[in-house]
């Protein structure tokens, strides 16, 4: 069993370097998008990995908040793995904040055991479970007017109570989705067969108008993928569950050590999402309690 960690990167060399650490089996791969505004972290780790023959770098995109800009940065991921030809069982999207809350082996073990199932937490929209049931997303326009501020029309009108009224006078902009397609949303971290990376790559070179339709909508990484995957014919492959331990609060809440109990009793694979410089110890508990590691090590040998 061989997996391909996909890594989304934008901060804390250290704790990047420390994930790789445990990811690395002598058999994963790993594949780092580097944020195109953190070029120090991209010196960093490029001169330490440049000739590592299991830590790939791939073209590297300006990503912002909510944008498609996260979607563009996973799929160059995918093209590294094509480009290098690397063969692999699953790959694994994870973020530089992500850490592993299971040993190699127990991934590799649960992965032979469920050979070819996709981990997609998913739903259908409209859905209860987004506000104004995730139309906003379908049949909004969505302009970034700063990197964590959105103009999603005409549906901010209806969050503005002197402008509601005028909501009905604009509906007629709102945007028609794909009709071939049921719209789908979920978390942006997933764990999918190659043979579910090759479909996708595919697709993207087929359906142009499905990539342009999806470059004006907000969050859209918690939907370009489910959509994709739910209206293939690898749908009936799926698991509702995405194998992560996240705390969440409107936004993913970082986890400190008191939660070390919790991850303990967790069936996750990995933990979302730590910062080491809020909170290193609740790394060296998982280590020490869960990994069973003594300290922090260097990288394994390849």
């Amino acid at each position: 069993m061989k997996v391909a960690y996909l890594i989304l990167v934008h901060k804390s060399a250290q704790q990047v370097r420390r994930l790789i650490s445990r990811l690395n089996n002598g058999k994963n791969v790993i594949v780092l998008h580097v944020d195109s505004k953190s070029e120090s972290l991209f010196q960093d780790l490029s001169k330490e990995f440049s000739d590592s023959s299991f830590v790939f770098f791939s073209r590297r995109r300006n990503v912002n908040w909510a944008r498609f800009s996260i979607v563009c940065a996973t799929l160059e991921m995918f093209k590294t793995l094509k480009e290098k030809q690397v063969d692999y069982d699953f790959a694994t999207i994870l973020s530089g904040q992500d850490y592993p809350i299971k040993t190699n082996f127990q991934i590799e073990s649960f992965l032979s055991e469920n050979k070819g199932k996709i981990f997609l937490e998913n739903f259908l929209l409209p859905s209860k479970n987004l506000p104004m049931d995730g139309l906003d997303r379908l049949q909004g326009w969505d302009f970034p007017l700063s990197p964590r501020r959105h103009f999603i029309f005409p549906h901010f009108l209806k969050k503005l109570r002197g402008l509601r009224f005028f909501y009905p006078y604009f509906s007629f902009f709102k945007r028609v989705f794909p009709r071939s397609f049921k719209p789908f949303a979920g978390s942006a971290w997933f764990t999918v067969p190659s043979e579910c990376v090759n479909f996708m790559m595919d697709f993207v070179k087929k359906e142009k108008n499905f990539l342009a339709f999806f470059k004006r909508v907000m969050f859209p990484d918690e939907m370009f993928f489910q959509t994709v995957i739910m209206n293939s014919p690898f749908a009936n492959q799926v698991e509702n569950c995405n194998l992560r331990y996240i705390k969440w609060q409107s936004a993913p809440l970082l986890i400190k050590k008191d939660s070390i109990g919790d991850l303990e009793k967790s069936s996750a694979h990995f933990a979302r999402k730590l910062d080491q410089d809020v909170d290193s110890e609740i790394l060296d508990l998982i280590d020490k309690r869960i990994l069973k590691l003594p300290e922090i090590g260097p990288l394994e040998s390849e």
